[in-house]
């Protein structure tokens, strides 16, 4: 059972035995008692907040930890960005023990639970639930635990505050410009992270003045032991973020929480077609949101709702709406790098990741480039050489795509290019269809236009540097010259034959995806048996005899996930039919 993990938690064993998860060796997690290697920590709470949380939000929190920990104690066997199939997925099996399993093992839970941290993700997951006859009380969580009521009126609002300049526009909105009393929850992985957010929310404080809206602050750590950390990844971040939030919220009698994350960022369309599945994130797009909602409503007994106040904005209309409101000398102060572990004081962004490249390119666009300096970051986003293949494949795929939708008059070319992906938004948005698809376009063009015109200007800055040839043709302002362009399919192709043989299975065809790809869309609609389809992929030097049934399988699921299901014996591909 390559890349299967079997997690035994608080007091959890596994039930069932007679299956294949008997052979898999298990790791223990604790969030209490002797062996606890799992930390959660939630402040600035009282005594009388918490007689209102029951029994399933302590157990939602406790989980919401565990598998925050599992994400990272679980080591992966492919390469995180662009690899794809069995060696990037694992598969959980949760073993916990809780206050009430006979909420938790109800099939109804069990599906929206494993559904929506699966699209989130893109792992395979199992849980099953038994009885925790000693669980600590909340009060054990909670550092600062104190008597008496809060010195805080009760909030409006409970939003979620990372520290990052989307996150600081929402609670700047919600705190100075709507005078709104908000609980700010922050999830702090690591102390430094922790140091930004209390400065930031100390500097909105502060300009709130006599004015009774002053934020309540909710700082809450979960992390793992060191011992633990094998794996660098973030994606059920948001779930643990936004159960930490629904327990605030749940406090204070309040019936729903608030994300504040571009739409670009929140839709994240793949860059490319071996993006797909959890390597384009997810972490809150409208599936996920909607996935959220449905879970807290069932762990409520009422409805409960999960919202992105930002969904139809893009990172530079963000940063203009901060600089309208008169307080966007704070976004010096805010942090966008995806890469916290290494940042310092000096040089907080990495400038090699994607938060990095949107946030620098929005601050140029938005006329505030003097403010976010390129000494800011560690690599100049624009002018440093992409020394990997994953980092010359971000850089080229975001010019690349923006120059894509630019070229796009109206929405049809932008549904059928993106089929796949707006499918899983349409349906989780309240529009119809065909008002979502051209709304999701308006977005994406505006965010592409924005994203030339800045490269324009960025170019003409550096005119004279690519006359004399000084520029790196790997570097983002190389890519928009149009050097050192290359084909992302095959820079991930080329990526993946790199990755360390997996034994247990055959490495991923990229290139017969690629290749099958482009013959459906061409005969669109039209029916092809396997000769057929092998006849016209021997043009192009490929056949899918080539290759192991397996890679034919990893082609068909991720075709499948574009949008273009495969049947076993015959190929279609049907576009979608234009909206009215």
């Amino acid at each position: 059972m390559a890349n299967s993990h079997l997690l035994l938690c608080n007091s959890g064993t596994l039930s069932t035995p007679a299956t294949e998860w008997a052979s898999v060796a298990p790791q223990n997690l604790w969030t209490a008692r002797q062996g606890k290697n799992v930390t959660i920590e939630i402040a600035d709470i009282t005594d009388r907040m918490v007689e209102s949380v029951p029994a399933l939000v302590e157990d939602l929190v406790e989980l919401a930890a565990l598998i925050y920990a599992a994400d990272q104690s679980c080591k992966r066997t492919g390469i995180k960005s662009f690899d794809y199939g069995d060696r990037w997925r694992r598969r959980f099996r949760f073993e916990v023990g809780v206050r009430e399993p006979d909420f938790w093992n109800q099939q109804k839970v069990l599906d929206v639970l494993t559904e929506t941290l699966g699209f989130l993700s893109d792992e395979n997951y199992e849980f099953a639930f038994s009885k925790w006859k000693d669980p600590p009380k909340l009060e054990e969580y909670l550092p600062d635990f104190h008597k008496g009521g809060s010195p805080f009126g009760p909030p409006e609002r409970v939003m979620l505050f990372s520290g990052g300049l989307d996150s600081l526009a929402g609670a700047v909105d919600e705190v100075l410009v709507n005078k709104r009393r908000v609980a700010m929850v922050s999830h702090k992985p690591v102390d430094h992270l922790a140091v930004k957010q209390r400065a930031l929310v100390a500097e909105i404080t502060k300009r709130v003045g006599d004015s009774p809206c002053a934020p309540m602050h909710v700082p809450v750590k979960a992390n793992k032991d060191g011992e633990l950390s094998h794996d660098d990844s973030q994606r059920s971040r948001s779930f643990l973020y936004a159960s930490m939030a629904t327990a605030v919220a749940q406090i204070y009698g309040l019936a729903r929480i608030y994300f504040y994350e571009n739409g670009v960022v929140s839709v994240n369309l793949p860059l490319c077609g071996q993006e797909v599945g959890g390597r384009a994130t997810r972490t809150t797009h409208p599936q996920t949101l909607h996935g959220f909602g449905r879970i807290f409503s069932l762990v409520l007994g009422r409805q409960f709702t999960v919202e992105n106040e930002f969904l139809w904005l893009t990172k530079q209309d963000v940063l203009e709406r901060l600089k309208k409101t008169g307080h966007v000398e704070l976004a010096k102060m805010s942090l966008s790098c995806s890469h916290t572990r290494n940042l310092t004081s000096a040089r907080p962004h990495c400038g090699m990741c994607s938060q990095c490249l949107s946030r620098r390119i929005a601050a140029l666009g938005a006329d505030y480039g003097d403010n976010d300096l390129a000494s800011g970051y560690r690599q100049d986003v624009l002018t440093a050489p992409r020394k990997n293949d994953e980092d010359r494949i971000l850089a080229e795929r975001y010019i690349g795509m923006a120059r894509q939708v630019e070229a796009m008059k109206e929405f049809l070319p932008f549904s059928r290019a993106f089929a796949g992906e707006l499918s899983r938004v349409t349906q989780y948005l309240p529009l119809s269809s065909e008002d979502a698809v051209a709304k999701l376009f308006a977005l994406h063009h505006d965010h592409a236009v924005q994203v030339g015109k800045t490269m324009l200007g960025q170019m003409q800055v550096y005119l004279e540097e690519f006359r004399q040839g000084r520029l790196p043709g790997t570097s983002v302002i190389g890519y928009a010259f149009g050097q050192g362009l290359v084909s992302a399919d095959k820079a991930a192709a080329k990526l993946a034959a790199a990755a360390p043989a997996d034994k247990a299975k055959p490495k991923v065809a990229q290139e017969l995806v690629g290749a099958m790809r482009t013959f459906l869309k061409k005969h669109a609609g039209t029916v092809y048996g396997a000769k057929d389809l092998n006849t016209e992929l021997r043009k192009a030097g490929l056949t899918t005899r080539d290759y192991r049934p397996s890679d034919i399988s990893a082609a068909k699921r991720c075709l499948k996930a574009e949008g273009m299901p495969l049947a076993s014996r015959s190929y279609r591909y049907a576009p979608p039919k234009a909206p009215k």
